[in-house]
């Protein structure tokens, strides 16, 4: 493939992947475009099409028809065709989140900046002014990017922000616009294997089913990526992880026992990843008040001290506090695990609202 293609034409892609015979008027209102912009996207396309040799998409004034054929190549593509992926060209936001994705990963790694120039395929200049728009908004979460000539670029701050921070960008990607382009993207350029990524997919799959967890939503997606790229990171010890929660409320836990197991499967066996993650769990998850785990009277009696106190400086008096804290110990026990471990939650219907 010959024709490079950057983030507006992948959206136009992807959207006739989805559904190949479209109205212009639809592009034009959904990713809010003029008809130049669309029709220009529409070209890079067809000299895609051109260059494989495959059927050239079909358009007016009014309708845009991807023909079966060239669906079924951008459908193969987008999973793991290398080449197509070397073709792709970030913007400044994708870059900056793929420079993250870099710290992060490959935090056992020597990485100069000629390991970023040739990651990002761009110049000095361009990766000079991305990594500064990078830490300023680093910043907010107390994260800073250093560097030595001994150990290269690398992240500082505290282990729980750093993790965090992951957690925000691929929920925000996922959660709210549904695009896990970059990540797989990421996992291809870097040569990580996306295969490998879907192996642990469905490892993941496999052990929840076991102990009976359901995630919020059905998002194993997010979970695999999350899991995925943090498991470079959870080899190491991490004192401060172990530091943050009493072990004992975990222990007997169907979120520990998933994942010790998990973990171990991975050759990890170090407490604080067993902590962290079961906790990471713990805050995905509505509690159960009929599920009555070793964190049981510690979370129902901090949530009848919050009913209390809100009685006392409301002037309200409730009847029967029993069914009310029953309703709220649901949502107060993920939020506990949450800000013990500063784990994101992200609701996309937040900026509706």
């Amino acid at each position: 493939m010959k024709t490079s293609i950057n983030k507006r034409v992948r959206k136009v892609i992807e959207k006739l992947i989805e559904q190949p015979q479209n109205k212009l008027d639809y592009f034009l209102n959904h990713f809010s475009l003029k008809k130049s912009q669309v029709e220009y996207a529409l070209k890079k396309i067809n000299l895609i099409l051109e260059d494989e040799a495959l059927p050239l998409i079909e358009f007016d004034s009014k309708e845009i028809i991807l023909p079966e054929k060239s669906r079924q190549y951008f459908l193969d593509a987008f999973l793991d065709d290398e080449e197509f992926f070397s073709s792709y060209e970030m913007d400044a936001d994708e870059r900056s989140k793929y420079i993250f994705l870099m710290l992060f990963y490959w935090q056992d790694n020597y990485l100069s900046v000629y390991h970023f120039l040739d990651s990002l395929s761009i110049g000095k200049t361009s990766f000079t002014n991305t990594s500064h728009q990078l830490e300023i908004e680093l910043e907010n979460s107390n994260i800073g990017i250093a560097y030595t000539r001994e150990e290269g670029y690398f992240l500082t701050g505290a282990e729980v922000e750093i993790r965090a921070k992951l957690i925000t960008l691929i929920l925000e990607d996922l959660v709210i616009d549904g695009d896990d382009f970059l990540y797989r993207y990421f996992l291809i350029k870097e040569k990580i294997g996306f295969d490998d990524f879907k192996k642990v997919s469905e490892t993941i799959l496999k052990f929840l089913e076991k102990y009976a967890i359901s995630l919020v939503e059905n998002r194993l997606k997010e979970f695999s990526y999350i899991f995925f790229l943090l498991l470079p990171r959870l080899r190491k010890v991490c004192k401060e992880i172990e530091d943050k929660i009493d072990q004992k409320l975990l222990i007997g836990t169907k979120e520990y026992a998933f994942s010790k197991e998990i973990l171990a499967h991975f050759g990890i066996e170090n407490q604080e990843a067993i902590i962290y993650i079961s906790s990471w769990l713990l805050g995905s998850a509505l509690g159960d008040i009929n599920d009555q785990g070793p964190d049981f009277q510690m979370v129902y009696e901090m949530t009848a001290h919050i009913v209390q106190r809100f009685e006392m400086l409301s002037g309200v008096r409730f009847k029967d506090k029993t069914p009310i804290i029953q309703r709220l110990y649901s949502h107060f026990r993920p939020v506990y695990y949450r800000l013990c471990f500063h784990l994101p939650i992200i609701n996309n219907l937040y900026e509706k609202i």
